[in-house]
């Protein structure tokens, strides 16, 4: 399930909304981790502008780490512009490797 109700921070969610983004995060990072072979995962989230927040509303991220990345280097990368067709395939072998709901 994929919680629809619009919530600006994580103070603004239900309590089973909590607990089924919960769910839903841990079901994609599984995904991730099995399709790409990462060796960890940092998974986050801001709340309100101070903190980093530049979107208004609850969003999770969820971040492959790979060999040779440093811990502690979150933001390192440089952003690229992946094509559609591309983001569309990578998104297809995450559900794939993504265990059931239940």
């Amino acid at each position: 399930m994929v919680p629809t109700r619009h919530a600006p921070s994580v103070l603004d969610l239900t309590e089973a909304g909590a607990e089924a983004l919960a769910r839903l995060v841990r079901r994609v990072a599984r995904g991730i981790h099995d399709a790409f072979d990462v060796v960890g995962l940092n998974i986050f989230q801001n709340n309100g502008i101070a903190s980093g927040q530049t979107v208004p509303h609850y969003h999770v991220h969820v971040m492959p780490r790979y060999p040779g990345e440093q811990p502690h280097e979150l933001f390192g990368r440089r952003a690229v512009l992946v094509p559609f067709a591309e983001r569309y395939r990578l998104a297809v072998m995450i559900a794939d490797n993504m265990p059931r709901a239940g």
